[in-house]
């Protein structure tokens, strides 16, 4: 028998499969530029939105729906421009590699990895990546091979290395609670959902850390040192 010829066969007969998975992707992604550009529309018509909104609310009111609707857009813009920069980057070094290993369409390949697991939380990577894999296999099962080990690695070095720093930044949210309401959103509202629920959780937890109660920490090793008493140990060893 030739296992190889076996496995070849295979992937070929899977190829409708990896179209229909492909198209589910592309229509995914279609989603999310939609509501994307319904949110652009809606910020575009903010002001006389806004008004209509604070004319039938106390001034005192009016002064906490304009400070959540501006923290709502600063969330929402720092979620985007946080999964475009991560984008570009693995659009970028998804691009060197096929490139490298000589795959069909590099570049093409390189745009669709990166922008379908960058929009597509949680799955978005594992959708993207059966695209290229079946392509290089076409080719050569060792290039494939390749390209799921790259896909791997860069997925983790991602996740531990590059999106916990760029949303802390951009979004001041930590990576569990943003790994956590992409799956509780996509669980409720699908796709559609993952994509909403980082900008949502950013929102709500600036909200609760702009007007919520805050008390001091008590003196507790579960909780750590607080931040004060760290700078009097550095400036008392300094001395």
């Amino acid at each position: 028998s030739d296992p190889n010829g076996s496995v070849q066969n295979f992937f070929e007969n899977q190829q409708d499969r990896v179209v229909d998975v492909s198209l589910g992707a592309l229509s995914g992604l279609l989603q999310v530029f939609s509501i994307t550009l319904f949110a652009f529309y809606l910020i575009a018509d903010g002001p006389r939105l806004r008004r209509s909104i604070c004319s039938r609310l106390s001034a005192e009111k009016q002064k906490t729906v304009l400070a959540v609707w501006n923290l709502a857009v600063q969330k929402t813009g720092g979620y985007i421009y946080s999964r475009a920069l991560l984008a570009v980057v693995s659009a970028f070094f998804h691009w060197i590699v096929f490139q490298t290993i000589g795959t069909p369409a590099p570049v093409a390949l390189a745009v669709w990895v990166g922008l379908i697991s960058q929009f597509l939380p949680v799955v978005g990577t594992y959708l993207a990546g059966v695209l290229p894999v079946l392509l290089a296999f076409l080719d050569s099962p060792v290039k494939a091979l390749i390209v799921i080990v790259f896909i791997a690695v860069y997925q983790q070095l991602e996740n531990f290395l590059l999106a916990p720093k760029i949303t802390a930044q951009t979004l001041e949210l930590h990576a569990a609670v943003a790994f956590g309401a992409a799956i509780a959103g996509g669980a409720i509202l699908g796709p559609i959902g993952a994509v909403l629920a980082l900008p949502f959780a950013a929102m709500v937890q600036g909200v609760v850390g702009n007007w919520g109660r805050r008390f001091e920490i008590i003196d507790d090793p579960l909780v750590g040192t607080p931040a004060s008493k760290k700078s009097g140990e550095r400036k008392f060893l300094k001395k």
